[in-house]
């Protein structure tokens, strides 16, 4: 007589794989290290190509506790101060292979500072126009972005016709005569 035991295994040797996409606006400063403002979606995704059926997904800010989440997930830091953050993900299946996935953000929602000085000759206006200048009056044009991204953009316009990207510090002098409205906008 001949007796047969059979069983069957699912052998795993596979990792989850976590996915993970950072929305806009953002800004990247290395491959790892990212500025967002704290509406700044991002997307986190799992999923595990092994047998197991059990992937458990979990992140956690500044080295807190890890709270588990349904994915897809969005997250953002809009419950968080400006300044640097570490966002960690984790994923684990049912045999305890463990993924993770850490990253740093800056959390960014100061604007930047546009500042203007106009030059001589000038007459200060009491309301509209704010001043009385001359084609040879200088207007100086800065601006400067507190936050941590490194990127600013400063663009002009005059009488809001279209838009010219600027290097600042800037001087800006205007060309014609007349009654003309200078646009200034800055940012990151």
């Amino acid at each position: 007589s001949v007796g047969y035991y059979n069983i069957t295994i699912h052998v795993d040797d596979t990792y989850p794989t976590i996915v993970k996409t950072v929305g806009s606006p953002n800004c990247t400063i290395n491959s790892t290290t990212w500025c967002v403002t704290n509406s700044t979606p991002i997307y986190i995704d799992a999923y595990d190509n092994g047998c197991c059926n059990n992937l458990t997904i979990e992140y956690a800010v500044d080295g807190g506790t890890y709270t588990p989440i349904t994915v897809p997930y969005i997250f953002n830091f809009s419950s968080y101060l400006d300044g640097v953050h570490t966002l960690s993900i984790k994923a684990y299946d049912c045999l305890g292979h463990v993924s993770y996935d850490n990253e740093t953000f800056y959390v960014d929602d100061s604007y930047p500072a546009i500042t203007k000085i106009v030059g001589d000759p000038n007459v200060t206006g009491s309301g509209t126009p704010d001043y009385w200048v001359t084609t040879m009056t200088p207007i100086t044009i800065n601006a400067s972005d507190a936050g941590p991204c490194s990127s600013l953009y400063v663009e002009i316009s005059t009488d809001g016709v279209s838009w010219t990207m600027i290097t600042v510090p800037y001087i800006f002098h205007f060309t014609e005569e007349c009654y003309h409205t200078l646009y200034i906008k800055a940012y990151d």
